[in-house]
């Protein structure tokens, strides 16, 4: 837990900070803001997975499809990460949706899998239902991992449950 208390001082106010006050255009007015809660594996490709929980916002960018996301994820193994970036949303048939997202973060490892370095850069693809109009459920993949700007870059996949709602 202490991981969690370092990252959380040094990275989760200023990432939230930054996509609550990012500039929108007036048509995101009409958008609603979406709240995710995951639960899942984290490092499935490989021996010592860890069990993990996280949640994200998406807030819209207009009507153009792309949302700023902040999120927090934190293992079973005291690692946890902070993120911001964007989001796009495809609609199909208007129940089922893809979105594939970027993101920068701020990492921890705590005692879990070290990954080379407090920069971590996430990208990812969900796709999801719509069981109502307010109520999401689905599948997340994401990949973690420093690029290759640190030596050490073993990265990191992971697979969640996601349940999303949106907030008009």
């Amino acid at each position: 837990m202490k991981a969690v208390a370092r990252c959380s001082r040094r990275c989760v106010g200023a990432l939230f900070a930054l996509v609550s006050v990012a500039p929108v255009p007036a048509v995101a007015a009409a958008e609603e803001v979406e709240w995710v809660v995951y639960a899942g594996r984290w490092g499935i490709q490989k021996a010592g997975t860890s069990s993990e929980l996280g949640f994200e916002v998406h807030r819209p960018f207009g009507r153009t499809g792309f949302d700023l996301v902040g999120g927090l994820t934190a293992t079973v193994d005291e690692a946890v990460w902070a993120y911001a970036g964007a989001s796009w949303s495809w609609q199909a048939n208007g129940k089922w949706r893809l979105r594939p997202g970027f993101a920068v973060s701020v990492f921890e490892s705590g005692d879990g899998k070290d990954l080379g370095g407090p920069i971590e850069f996430r990208s990812s693809l969900e796709a999801s239902y719509r069981l109502r109009r307010n109520l999401r459920l689905g599948l997340l993949v994401y990949h973690l991992s420093n690029a290759g700007i640190y030596d050490l870059n073993p990265g990191s996949n992971s697979l969640v449950f996601v349940v999303g709602s949106a907030v008009p």
